[in-house]
């Protein structure tokens, strides 16, 4: 693994985890970001919660009580809410649990599901009734309010898309399948695979000011092409390195 980093390109967090990262989620207002990772041999789920302006760790790899049947829903409100499923067989969402900043349940109920965040709460429906019905609750408490339903909430996520037509000369030639970009703050932000002996890797690029300001190798000896490489939230760029480590730079 290699990092080509100049002064402009601030790596503002980097935390490794022992197993798969699942699922991440962004609470812009007090910039965390909370992650599920994965073991699927063992079939445990763990749970994070990161600042990822300071990189400071909130709490990391939280085992709750038969927690390979929970699964990570939204962060919000400071607060990150899980969610359970109506069976082993079923992908369908039943129950909230709601952990704060410290990794506590500070709330649960299992007769409801979330469908969405808004910026005074959650939005959710009675898991029984059919057909769906949407209403509110507070977001710290779980108490049901008297907001109508709002809109669901927009979100400030930008993902690359699929580069058409031809490379810049910075990109290798032994680019193998599709190779992804954004720009943003005037910077074009890269990722690829290259093929060596048969084996994969991705890196990353992003390029500004007539030169290359960072090169990252995101991961080697892949199987197959890697189709979700980076996204923005503003003004950060996230990316996962080897599939168990979440790294952010300010762009």
């Amino acid at each position: 693994m290699f990092v080509v980093m100049l002064p402009l390109i601030q790596q503002t967090l980097k935390q490794t985890f022992s197993s798969l990262i699942w699922k991440l989620e962004i609470d812009e207002q007090h910039q965390h970001i909370a992650i599920e990772t994965r073991d699927t041999g063992i079939h445990t789920a763990q749970f994070s919660l990161l600042n990822y302006s300071t990189g400071k760790v909130l709490f990391k790899d939280l085992a709750l009580e038969n927690n390979w049947w929970l699964g990570l829903d939204k962060a919000h409100h400071g607060l990150v809410f899980l969610h359970g499923y109506i069976s082993q067989d079923s992908p369908q969402h039943r129950g909230i649990i709601c952990l704060n900043a410290q990794g506590q349940i500070q709330w649960q109920q299992f007769n409801i599901a979330l469908y969405d965040v808004y910026d005074k709460g959650l939005l959710v429906y009675d898991t029984a009734i059919q057909p769906r019905k949407l209403y509110t609750i507070s977001a710290d408490a779980g108490q049901r309010n008297q907001d109508t339903a709002p809109a669901a909430t927009p979100t400030g996520l930008v993902f690359p898309q699929i580069h058409q037509g031809e490379l810049p000369g910075y990109i290798p030639g032994t680019v193998s399948g599709p190779v992804l970009t954004a720009m943003y703050n005037e910077k074009s932000i890269w990722a690829y695979h290259t093929r060596q002996n048969g084996r994969l890797s991705q890196e990353l690029i992003i390029y500004g000011d007539g030169k290359i300001l960072l090169h990252d190798k995101l991961g080697s000896d892949i199987q197959k092409p890697n189709p979700e490489a980076f996204f923005l939230q503003k003004n950060h760029l996230f990316c996962i390195r080897n599939k168990n480590e979440i790294v952010s730079y300010l762009v």
